[in-house]
């Protein structure tokens, strides 16, 4: 198996055609950071991300295929600010733990109003809605998560770019009125 390990960071900025203004700053500027395992025995590739927006972090999940990238599969969960994603995992990696060094018998727990922990035969699941993800999972969020601080430089100029870019459009319209 070859593993790309990479973190890419890049900012998104979506552009439509209605004009531009600040409540859609929050859904159309964010930072992205991934990581990536190609598995060329199988042609199974997996990627982890975390996008960060300024007001929420989605963490994701993707598996594609190399003949068959149309069928991936793709879940996500997500967290209104750092500090619950960080105590969520956190939370998730400690029961984790302590479940398979008790040998607990088989339970599902909710974790948060978003979250539920579920253990049986040996395995962690953290359930978010439909998606599911697992330990490795939780682990590779984890590992994006240390990145954070790293994204909010680059997310603070995404959204002084955009505002600048907002009052200018509006300073333009009043020119023609």
């Amino acid at each position: 198996m070859i593993k790309i390990c990479y973190a890419t960071l890049f900012a998104v900025v979506l552009v439509g055609c209605s004009p531009h203004d600040e409540s859609n700053i929050e859904s159309t500027v964010f930072v992205v950071r991934k990581i990536e395992n190609v598995d060329n025995n199988t042609s199974e590739i997996r990627k982890w991300e975390m996008d960060v927006y300024p007001r929420r972090v989605v963490f994701s999940r993707h598996w594609a295929w190399y003949l068959t990238p149309k069928d991936s599969v793709n879940y996500e969960v997500s967290f209104s600010d750092p500090k619950e994603a960080a105590d969520t995992l956190a939370k998730f990696v400690e029961w984790d733990e302590k479940a398979r060094q008790n040998n607990v018998e088989p339970f599902r727990k909710k974790m948060t109003n978003k979250c539920t922990f579920k253990f049986a035969e040996g395995n962690s699941m953290l359930y978010y809605g439909y998606a599911n993800f697992s330990r490795p999972d939780v682990d590779k969020f984890n590992e994006l998560l240390k990145q954070l601080p790293e994204t909010k430089p680059e997310l603070a100029a995404k959204i002084a770019e955009l505002e600048a870019k907002i009052a200018k459009e509006k300073k333009e319209a009043t020119l023609f009125k």
